[in-house]
């Protein structure tokens, strides 16, 4: 006997076990159901023409067509549905080197003062994020292996910012309904955000970024303040003097390598004089120079503070009253009586007199999911 003709008996034996455990009723039910579906299984599995001949207890079928088995015949569930919804999010697909390309496409066109070498790294940039679009991918392949991310040297940090905010947009709105797709048939769509409007957050972000460098470009010019002080004081001593045209001369020539050094082009003052290397130094006495250190720490440490409080954190949240305090048992309070320690007039835990803890709540926690144990399978 072929294992085809042998559904209907496997059947009618479960549904004679299932029979005997459940009530007449139920036991008729389940009888139904198996010998419909068995009829159902003969009659698609059937060749068209074939005489179709009962025999006793039992259903004779064929081998489906196209070697098809009969827990699909019985309507097991199929991978169509899961196929179509992953092709749902093919929109994804090189969606980010799309919107850079466009960005970078539509800045190059407004970038009249670029070299030739410049242009050509634009160019060479975009073709990447263009054939990383067309493979349906956001893997950008540099054409300098020592820069992977050349392309975005290209977009300033909130340029870079709106990428991000586009894609995220898209990226939800995309995800979003593909994960709320019926694809099971249940007749409900269940709409899900995954990206809540992040704008916000990327300002915040941004300004606290720009508050940060613009912070560090202050504290790294703390250093040139010493040479600004020091131009002033000669700038200012030097309108005192009665100097002759010569002695102007060499004046200036001090006060231009200090200006020079505040500047950034020099580290050091380089004096006209190779045999006097500190002669704009020496133009301001020592009570001078005294005082000249002086204002140099203090208009030092006024900057600094300065630098500091440019540098903004992220909003932190207000604080906010706990509610009334009962003050009568402070310990500040003289007067505070403490509660009574009535410990050893307490019966021991449940779980034994060394505290071991009671378990009885955590095992009629997990038996409350009992009834999911084998139910995909019944």
């Amino acid at each position: 006997m072929s294992i085809q003709t042998r559904i209907v008996p496997v059947a009618l034996i479960l549904a004679v076990s299932f029979g005997v455990l459940n009530p007449a009723g139920a036991q008729q039910k389940l009888l139904d159901k198996l010998n419909n579906a068995a009829k159902r299984a003969q009659q698609t599995t059937q060749p068209q023409g074939a005489p179709q001949t009962p025999q006793q207890g039992a259903q004779p079928t064929q081998q489906r067509a196209g070697g098809g088995s009969l827990s699909s015949a019985l309507g097991a569930t199929e991978f169509n549905a899961l196929s179509d919804h992953n092709k749902c999010f093919d929109p994804l697909k090189g969606y980010r080197s799309k919107i850079t390309g466009d960005i970078l496409d539509s800045k190059l066109k407004g970038a009249t003062s670029l070299s030739a070498d410049d242009r050509t790294r634009w160019q060479e940039d975009i073709a990447a994020v263009r054939a990383a679009q067309a493979a349906g991918s956001d893997d950008v392949k540099s054409p300098d292996p020592k820069d992977a991310h050349r392309y975005l040297s290209h977009l300033t940090r909130d340029e870079q910012t709106e990428l991000n905010r586009q894609y995220g947009e898209y990226y939800n709105k995309i995800t979003s309904g593909c994960n709320g797709q019926d694809v099971m048939g249940i007749g409900k769509k269940t709409p899900m955000n995954y990206i809540q409007g992040s704008a916000a957050a990327d300002a915040q972000r941004a300004a606290q970024e720009k508050s940060t460098d613009n912070a560090m470009a202050c504290i790294q010019g703390l250093g040139k303040l010493r040479w600004t002080v020091m131009a002033e004081k000669l700038q200012a001593k030097m309108g005192t003097q009665k100097l002759t045209a010569d002695e102007r001369k060499t004046w200036e020539e001090d006060i231009a390598v200090v200006r020079q050094t505040e500047s950034g082009t020099t580290q050091m003052p380089m004096s006209p004089d190779p045999k006097n290397p500190m002669r704009y130094m020496m133009r301001l006495s020592q009570e001078e120079q005294m005082a000249f250190n002086q204002e140099v720490a203090t208009r030092t440490s006024e900057r600094s503070q300065q630098c500091t409080s440019q540098q903004k954190g992220p909003t932190e949240r207000p604080i906010q009253a706990g509610g009334l305090v009962d003050k009568s048992k402070s310990p500040a309070n003289k007067n505070a009586v403490a509660p009574p320690d009535d410990r050893r007039d307490r019966p021991p835990p449940p779980g034994g007199a060394l505290g071991a803890g009671n378990l009885t709540g955590l095992i009629s926690y997990n038996e409350c999911y009992d009834p999911l144990k084998g139910h995909l399978a019944k």
